[in-house]
């Protein structure tokens, strides 16, 4: 096992992810200030053997080497992987802040579509601290990998854009809703409410994507 800033890395692989991290808190102020906050949070970093895995689960980033293959050669990518964990500590930080979201959908505080944008919303805080940090690496001359440029180009675009543009315009259906309905979905399919698409509708909780309506109930 390794630490960086106070996280813990651990598994597979975890020497040379641990010395990216520190090679990135040399030249990146942003970053070492992101993993000491990560480290102050009680996040922690698990390298898996097998499998394709990149998320954080509550404050535990979860990754593996084969989640981050360069398209060019198909072996994995240090400099992927490691803006990928970057982004997910992220996401790891605001792990209490994803919960009191769903416990509010749960209650029914909040809407489902309320849901949405407000997972949305979050997940673009993770975009906006990557591309602080990619912007310093690249004026340091480290190389960044191309899921790395879309996230400065993500970042670019603001919020408002991650939120109400499609959630990926080349992925498969569900992924060209909106992100805000993109992750409404989900929380549907995760949490049991019910979910159906129709022409039209004159319910609150809906919004046209596509000539569809994402319709929910409780």
């Amino acid at each position: 096992m390794k630490t960086v800033e106070g996280v813990e890395i651990s598994g597979y692989g975890n020497e040379e992810l641990a010395l990216d991290l520190e090679a990135y808190c040399v030249i990146s102020p942003v970053a070492r200030t992101h993993l000491k906050a990560a480290g102050q949070a009680g996040a922690k970093i698990e390298m898996q053997r097998e499998g394709k895995v990149c998320h954080a689960e509550v404050k535990v980033v979860k990754i593996s080497r084969d989640a981050c293959l360069d398209q060019a050669t198909g072996l994995t990518s240090m400099t992927y992987l490691t803006e990928s964990v970057l982004f997910e500590l992220q996401n790891a930080i605001n792990a209490e802040r994803y919960g009191k979201l769903r416990r509010e959908a749960l209650g029914g505080t909040i809407s489902v579509l309320q849901y949405g944008l407000g997972f949305a919303t979050l997940e673009f805080e993770s975009t906006a601290k990557i591309a602080a940090i990619l912007k310093e690496v690249k004026a340091a001359g480290r190389p960044i990998s191309p899921w790395g440029s879309k996230q400065l180009s993500g970042n670019a675009l603001g919020a408002q854009h991650f939120a109400n543009g499609p959630h990926d315009p080349k992925g498969p259906s569900e992924q060209q809703l909106s992100s805000k309905l993109f992750y409404a979905y989900h929380g549907i399919r995760a949490h049991g409410a019910k979910c159906a698409t129709r022409p039209s509708c004159d319910r609150e909780d809906q919004e046209e994507h596509h000539g569809q309506v994402l319709v929910v109930t409780a």
